[in-house]
């Protein structure tokens, strides 16, 4: 019932604005039915059923498009669920404190720092978010997805198998549709997605009172200021080492 009754709220209310709002980090217009679809509380056909219509539905029901097709390619090859489904013969990296700095929410990227800490205090993640900081652990942490996927899976209310290993995958470029050039700049997506820093500053409170011109990329003096950690890893310099490996360079 109470799946139900969050479906026809988000039809009433949510879901017209969902194809112009949906990337806003701060406004947060995430539909929250995963974990009723997750749990067998909702099926996609009841969401596809009510939805179809209505202003911007058909986009919503493309995204439960791709959580069937992740259910139909995990059907067909179980093993991707720890296993490539395109295997680059990658050489992760071996970094547990770096993996620890970014499962805590302290990599000293102000978005990736709030999707980490969203993750821990709600069990939830927006959907952008997930995607940057997937982005920041397997490129320019170049650690093994698989180490994210678990992470995920241990705190996400709406802990897929499917979903969440296949995206996982999708991000790090080794699934079924396997670019590894994928890459998300975290400063550039927080600028663009939460402009005004509202989300970082809900999610990294020792942030907020820092101006939204410069709360995605504090300088020295502000971090310090804040208590807020350097950069983990200069952006720029750990993209051009993954291209390197990409290209099978120096390791």
């Amino acid at each position: 019932s109470a799946g139900l009754a969050r479906l026809a709220k988000w039809a009433r209310t949510g879901v017209a604005d969902y194809e112009r709002a949906r990337d806003e980090l701060a406004t947060d217009r995430s539909s929250r039915l995963s974990p009723y679809l997750h749990l067998g509380c909702l099926s996609a056909r009841t969401v596809e059923t009510d939805l179809s219509g209505l202003p911007s539905g058909e986009s919503f029901v493309r995204q439960i498009a791709w959580r069937d097709f992740f259910h139909q390619v995990l059907a067909a090859r179980p093993e991707a669920a720890w296993r490539d489904y395109r295997d680059r013969g990658d050489q992760w990296n071996a970094d547990d404190g770096a993996l620890e700095a970014w499962a805590a929410g302290q990599t000293g990227y102000p978005v990736v720092d709030a999707g980490m800490r969203q993750l821990a205090a709600e069990g939830f993640m927006h959907n952008r978010a997930r995607m940057i900081v997937a982005s920041f652990l397997t490129k320019d942490l170049y650690i093994d997805w698989r180490r994210g996927a678990a992470h995920f899976m241990a705190l996400l209310l709406d802990g897929d198998v499917a979903c969440n290993q296949l995206n996982w995958q999708w991000v790090a470029g080794t699934g079924t549709d396997p670019n590894p050039h994928r890459i998300f700049n975290p400063t550039t997506q927080g600028r663009r997605f939460d402009p005004g820093g509202g989300y970082v500053r809900r999610y990294v409170p020792e942030l907020a009172a820092l101006p939204a011109a410069s709360i995605q990329d504090p300088d020295a003096a502000a971090r310090k200021a804040c208590g807020y950690p350097a950069p983990l890893v200069d952006h720029r310099a750990a993209i051009a080492g993954y291209r390197a490996r990409r290209r099978g360079g120096p390791r």
